[in-house]
């Protein structure tokens, strides 16, 4: 995500939770005028976007439909405390409510709900996931600036258990053109020998990375590197 995307979407987030939390306690106090007129201004933002979203914007690149999407849902944050202290129809309040329960799941995950929030797509922050072997995988690190190197990406290794994974090394650095990736027999238990397959200058290449787990964060050294037999 563009840093200037991503600082709007955090401030304007955090800023409509705690202005919708204060409204609440005063909504005894608030027009009903004012009240109906942003719940208008909130639908009609969201008719607006869905006319002007175009699918070439993107977190990284963000167009004016990303920036209308985050208004759509803040306003719809800054109805939501009022709406849900209010006599409305159940089905009203329901759907403003479910702005207010995002919160919980910021808490959980918050680079996906800020990828929604700014996009309008639940997926927009889906990391790039390769198989190892088993339930091992190699998982991209996720940064607030996307980076510019043309022929590296940053991954983190990770065991999957369940419902959790446990991260085993970070910053792993893999050729940008990948095409797969196979575990290497070795005899150590503390370390990982992978072969790592990827296209270079349109010819295919490999080469070894060697994994420490135990070591610090992010340890990992390159042995060699060959062409595939």
């Amino acid at each position: 995500m563009s840093t200037t995307l991503f600082i709007l979407s955090i401030t304007c987030y955090l800023v409509s939770m705690v202005s919708t939390l204060i409204a609440s306690f005063f909504v005894k106090h608030i027009s009903t005028r004012i009240i109906q007129a942003t719940i208008t201004i909130h639908f009609l933002i969201f008719i607006i976007w869905l006319f002007i979203r175009n699918n070439t914007d993107s977190l990284t690149s963000p167009g004016i439909s990303n920036y209308f999407f985050l208004a759509f849902v803040c306003t719809g944050i800054l109805c939501a405390g009022v709406i849900t202290r209010l006599q409305y129809p159940v089905y009203v309040k329901i759907y403003f409510a479910v702005y207010l329960l995002s919160l919980l799941v910021f808490f959980i995950t918050p680079s996906r709900v800020l990828g929604f929030i700014a996009s309008g797509n639940i997926k927009a922050i889906n990391p790039e996931r390769i198989h190892i072997s088993d339930n091992y995988y190699f998982v991209a690190q996720q940064s607030i600036t996307s980076g510019n190197a043309a022929e590296e990406k940053q991954f983190k290794m990770i065991r999957e258990m369940g419902m959790f994974h446990k991260t085993l090394a970070r910053n792993i650095k893999l050729p940008m053109n990948t095409d797969s990736v196979k575990m290497k027999s070795t005899d150590q238990p503390d370390s990982f020998q992978l072969l790592i397959y990827y296209t270079d200058s349109l010819k295919p290449d490999s080469m070894i990375l060697e994994i420490h787990p135990n070591d610090q964060p992010g340890a990992s050294e390159k042995i060699e590197q060959k062409r595939p037999q």
